[in-house]
């Protein structure tokens, strides 16, 4: 079975059909990913550091994929600094593992729209009149004679 396109691809093609459209994964907030665990190799700290921004920018983390971006960590942290000893078949298989596994993210060009990222919320239109807004204390009337609004 071929592997399917992305969808940009078919849509420079003329191709895309609506009916065939993967729906949405469950929609839940995108959180921050936290910092690296105390005992963490300090290559894979470094790893962690480098993929955590890009994996925050795409807005698909969120507190159940914890375990899965420490395995990312991990495979990537040992397909990037494999140790000295290490068999060139052992390091053709951590690339491999680490490619899969950066595609479960979404983090190659081709997998980023086989990701569900949650959706970015749009300001309604009564929060966007109330950014900022602190009430104020009821305006004063001169005493002229002047009657204030009932």
């Amino acid at each position: 079975m071929p592997a399917r396109l992305p969808k940009s691809v078919k849509q420079l093609r003329g191709t895309v059909r609506k009916c065939r459209e993967r729906p949405g994964a469950p929609e839940v907030d995108p959180t921050e990913v936290p910092p690296p665990p105390k005992g963490l190799p300090k290559s894979e700290q470094l790893v962690w550091m480098e993929l955590k921004p890009q994996v925050e920018a795409l807005r698909c983390y969120d507190a159940s994929a914890y375990t899965a971006f420490r395995i990312l960590v991990r495979l990537v942290g040992a397909a990037l600094y494999p140790p000295p000893d290490e068999p060139a078949s052992a390091r053709s298989r951590n690339l491999q593992a680490a490619s899969a596994a950066l595609a479960s993210f979404g983090l190659r060009p081709a997998d980023r729209e086989r990701v569900s990222a949650a959706p970015r919320r749009e300001p309604s239109g009564l929060e966007e009149f109330l950014q900022g807004y602190t009430p104020a204390s009821p305006p004063l009337y001169p005493h002229d004679g002047e009657q204030s609004p009932q």
